[in-house]
């Protein structure tokens, strides 16, 4: 008779702990999740939808995308980078790649991506010009297919490209 209590003990114990192993604490959910938090973030991604102060900017990310690698590797494109460098007397926008890197803080609740943009002056091809990004990002939710992040003025929602 004690040979089915301690089976059952056993599977209890099992089932209760990949339950709690598998918990995100992520805001938004989901609760429980049995991919890693690297395996999940790390492929290409594109803004379903964002916002700025409240305010509906989707369509200002309507071609960018956010690729991770699972090695760190981070590339953002940005369809209609503004850029502003001398002597321009007006900024201008061009389509721009950032090359970097990204890493989790606080387990997986924070991600922070640090690239940089690289591109030659339009009059004269043997200046380059660089902009360094430091950005951090609340994680609110990450399951299969999809990535919200939140700052102090934006929201986005991302989703597999």
């Amino acid at each position: 008779m004690k040979k089915p209590n301690i089976l059952l003990f056993f599977a209890t114990f099992l089932t209760g702990s990949l339950f709690f192993a598998g918990c995100t604490g992520y805001s938004d959910g989901p609760a429980v999740s049995f991919k890693s938090a690297k395996s999940k973030i790390s492929t290409t991604w594109r803004v379903a939808d964002a916002s700025l102060f409240g305010a509906e900017v989707t369509q200002a990310y309507a071609q960018d995308y956010f690729k991770f690698e699972d090695d760190g590797d981070f590339t953002y494109f940005d369809a209609n980078r503004l850029i502003a460098v001398p002597p321009f007397t007006q900024d201008t926008m061009m389509p721009l790649e950032g090359i970097g890197k990204w890493e989790f803080h606080e387990g997986s609740q924070k991600l922070e991506v640090l690239y940089t943009f690289s591109f030659k002056d339009p009059y004269n091809p043997d200046i380059t010009y660089t902009e360094d990004v430091n950005h951090r990002w609340e994680v609110t939710r990450l399951a299969e297919g999809e990535l919200w992040l939140r700052d102090d003025s934006t929201i986005l929602k991302l989703e597999f490209y």
